[in-house]
């Protein structure tokens, strides 16, 4: 938690990637979002397609590399698993800060893939705004 802390709160502030298929869901994170305490720039993107296009300015230095990346994982085209897969292949993204699985599924089987694909952690989505604002609060410094 204190490493998130601290690469959350590092200068220039870097921003955080939320990749959903669900337009309500970003929505609602955004809304959310905003109403915490957390000061990073919020970047949603609806595809991982469109994330990992984003990711490859990233590898060109044309934008920063993300604080946190929170990832659905039941998506269209391609789910959040074969993301994360698709993005460790490249050497430069072995190491991205944090990765976090924020996702609605409670299987074993998804948890397991996700510790199998080296992802920092496993939530459950919350139910609420509120769930969401305490969620990115308990990431700040305050």
């Amino acid at each position: 938690m204190e490493k998130l802390k601290e690469i959350l709160t590092q200068s220039p502030l870097r921003p955080i990637i939320h990749v959903d298929d669900d337009p309500v869901t970003l929505k609602l994170v955004n809304v959310s979002y905003q109403k915490s305490n957390l000061k990073n720039p919020y970047l949603p993107f609806q595809l991982a397609k469109n994330c990992l296009e984003h990711m490859k300015k990233v590898k060109l230095g044309t934008e920063l590399m993300p604080a946190l990346m929170l990832i659905d994982i039941n998506m269209p085209e391609m789910d959040g698993f074969e993301m994360i897969t698709k993005l460790k292949q490249d050497p430069f993204f072995k190491c991205v800060p944090i990765c976090k699985m924020l996702t609605s599924s409670d299987l074993q089987e998804d948890k397991d893939m996700a510790k199998k694909l080296g992802v920092d952690s496993y939530l459950i989505k919350p139910n609420t705004p509120k769930g969401y604002v305490e969620l990115f609060n308990s990431w700040s410094k305050s």
